[in-house]
């Protein structure tokens, strides 16, 4: 997500006044996203999720029918 965001592919969510950024909350076995509500935001966030998956080698519930 860090190199998306320094790509401009990931648009990040601004808190408050605008002067803090999130991106991401993570629990135990939860991981939250958050960004701006666009179109390139869910490609760049599908596409990083699916090279996870490729390289961990799971088949992810998201991407199965």
């Amino acid at each position: 997500i860090r190199e998306a965001v320094m790509n401009n592919l990931f648009v990040l969510m601004e808190v408050g006044d605008g002067s803090m950024k999130v991106v991401l909350l993570q629990f135990t076995d939860d991981t939250l996203f958050f960004g701006v509500t666009l179109v390139g935001n869910v490609l760049t966030l599908k596409s990083i999720l699916r090279y996870f998956e490729i390289m961990a080698g799971d088949e992810s519930q998201l991407f199965q029918e």
